[in-house]
């Protein structure tokens, strides 16, 4: 083997490996843009919630009904004469059973190319309260009122309608000063005589998003259905029984007071001085009506495949220059890469007016027919056009199967990964690269 020979093939090594080595910077360098492309998925996103919450809040905000409960004054001391002035605090009871019961009508409003949905509920709570689960002290029953907590009293449409052991009732904003939860509350006509008094509310409430309640009775009882064919149960419990259909949904809570974290009745000292509160709040439970609009999400999960993408293309074209001979320059791989990164942007900008599956096909023939276009004027050979094609369309189609594949998609993808390395390793068996050859 003459010196030349020898010198030739020594550069040709060196050539080859300074070639892989600059395409990989160039993949490293491809991530920089795509990080600008992840934050305008992020500023998207970030905006569509506004307008959403913009469309709550002219409609009705998120719900959570808490109550009824009762708020009973009482004197400080075991006798009512120990003073002049005697102090006034305030115990809490909870009801003894409460069954829940609401129907839930959505509706889509707009706002530009945004929509919310949002809700009329019309709700009704029947149950009892005992006044014998009070401890003993000095009550005054007669400035008794019932108070019963709205997240967003902005939602009620109409005057809550309450019949309290038999007798109409009416409510007034606001629930007990020594609260500090919004709602409505109403006086109740006690004497010392009353223990197991039953009640039944009606109340038409508005909202958007989600509609939950907070299970304060011993025995308590959630029932809600809607013609919404997309709910997703939340909060602290799940459903006992729940029927998804097209046509809406069906959904049951039965719930102990041994499954919750705080007590039958309480004085306002021991709400404000404890963990109540809190545990009031997390044990609410309920419904949430999913937006039709995810596309946001789809389109952040498939820009962490770019890079792979951006490896597989890049490997074709090296192998181009490898077994075609056909040299492609720094700012040709740039140009392909940049035309990759175009594949995003198309897809979050036409997802915002039409459907995931649609405006991916359309951004995906219109990247490759672009990246094809260019590539003719150094690839002559159809076949070697016909592969480029053919692993461009095998990485968006192979992708769009992961993203829709959600349950299983790490295992579609060792799989996917595993093949394409294997093909590969399939082309380039018989390359000899320190021959040259």
């Amino acid at each position: 083997m003459s010196n030349t020979f020898k010198s030739s093939l020594a550069n040709l090594n060196t050539r080859l490996t300074l070639k892989l080595f600059g395409i990989g910077v160039l993949i490293l360098i491809m991530l920089i843009p795509s990080l600008f492309v992840y934050n305008i998925i992020f500023e998207r996103t970030n905006y569509q919630h506004s307008v959403i919450q913009e469309i709550y809040n002219g409609w009705g905000n998120e719900q959570t009904i808490t109550g009824p409960f009762m708020v009973i004054p009482y004197q400080e001391g075991n006798n009512a004469q120990d003073s002049k002035d005697p102090q006034i605090s305030y115990q809490i009871l909870l009801p003894q059973q409460l069954e829940t019961s609401s129907q839930l009508h959505p509706k889509i409003l707009y706002r530009g190319i945004y929509k919310g949905v949002v809700y009329k509920s019309e709700n009704q709570l029947k149950g009892k309260f005992d006044l014998s689960a009070l401890p003993s002290r000095n009550y005054l029953f007669n400035k008794t009122q019932l108070c019963m907590g709205i997240s967003d009293v902005r939602g009620i449409e109409c005057e809550p309608q309450m019949i309290w052991n038999g007798q109409q009732l009416t409510f007034e904003p606001g629930t007990h000063v020594s609260l500090h939860y919004n709602g409505v509350h109403s006086s109740l006509p006690l004497t010392k005589e009353s223990q197991i008094i039953p009640f039944t509310i009606d109340l038409t409430l508005k909202g958007g998003g989600t509609f939950q309640v907070i299970p304060l009775a011993k025995k308590n009882t959630f029932k809600v259905s809607s013609e919404w064919p997309d709910p997703s149960f939340i909060g602290g419990y799940l459903p006992n029984y729940r029927h998804i259909t097209d046509q809406g949904f069906e959904a049951e809570w039965t719930i102990p007071h041994h499954a919750r974290s705080y007590p039958q009745t309480f004085s306002v000292k021991e709400f404000s001085n404890s963990g109540i509160p809190q545990n009031i709040l997390q044990s609410a439970h309920g419904v949430k009506l999913l937006s039709l609009n995810t596309n946001y999400g789809s389109v952040e999960k498939s820009l962490k495949y770019f890079i792979l993408i951006v490896i597989a293309t890049f490997t074709v074209y090296f192998l181009f220059e490898v077994l075609l001979k056909v040299p492609f320059h720094a700012f040709q791989y740039m140009l392909i890469g940049a035309s990759l990164l175009t594949f995003y942007l198309l897809l979050l900008s036409l997802s915002e007016y039409m459907s995931f599956t649609f405006s991916y096909i359309a951004s995906a023939i219109a990247v490759i027919m672009q990246i094809i276009f260019y590539t003719r004027s150094r690839i002559t050979q159809k076949s070697g056009l016909i592969a480029l094609a053919a692993v461009l369309s095998a990485c968006y189609g192979f992708l769009f199967i992961t993203l829709r594949m959600v349950d299983y998609a790490l295992l579609v993808g060792a799989f996917g990964f595993f093949i394409a390395l294997g093909i590969i390793m399939y082309v380039t068996r018989n390359l000899r690269w320190y021959e040259g050859k």
